[in-house]
């Protein structure tokens, strides 16, 4: 069970103004931020110009004039996130284990930011050539299998051409067809 503390009240006074400041280890504000400038982004494929940065700092009250006034302090967190993941985030309560995001700052602490991502275009490429390979294999497997098989000629040149067929599709249309 969480343990319960009472505030501590410093009052403070000079010509003219009272003020109490109240302070606990729970108070905290939060702030997000529509930022402008060049960002790698966790989760991201691409630099992006316009993101959103949330802060959340340590925070007192500043009571005078019978006026609250709460004063943010030191940084707790600071992160970033593109605009889709923030929309994820706002609009996705209780859904997994949360939304990635681009940690900044940690307690008083900047963290190195992100190096320009791969592209991703040449990663799927690099996993398709090798779907692509294993199908041509699995194709060829088949050819000899079938030239094994104890049935007519005529019914392996006929299984053997829808194959080779498939073949041809798979090696000289289908790259075509990704450019």
């Amino acid at each position: 069970m969480r343990e319960i503390q009472q505030p501590t009240v410093e009052h403070r006074s000079s010509p003219g103004i009272e003020e109490d400041i109240v302070r606990h280890p729970a108070f905290a504000q939060i702030a997000v931020s529509r930022v402008s400038g060049g960002a790698m982004l966790y989760g991201s494929d691409f630099q992006h110009q316009h993101f959103v940065r949330v802060t959340i700092r340590a925070s007192e009250l500043h009571r005078s004039l019978s006026r609250d006034w709460a004063m943010g302090g030191k940084t707790y967190i600071e992160v970033d996130l593109s605009e889709a993941q923030w929309a994820e985030f706002v609009s996705s309560f209780n859904v997994g284990m949360g939304v990635q995001c681009t940690l900044v700052e940690r307690n008083h602490e900047m963290i190195p930011g992100l190096p320009k991502p791969e592209r991703r275009i040449d990663q799927f490429e690099g996993e398709a050539r090798e779907t692509l390979g294993d199908a041509l294999k699995h194709l060829d497997k088949l050819v000899e299998q079938i030239n094994e098989m104890k049935i007519s000629q005529k019914q392996k040149d006929q299984l053997i051409g829808h194959i080779r067929m498939s073949r041809q599709e798979l090696v000289s249309n289908l790259p075509f067809v990704l450019k």
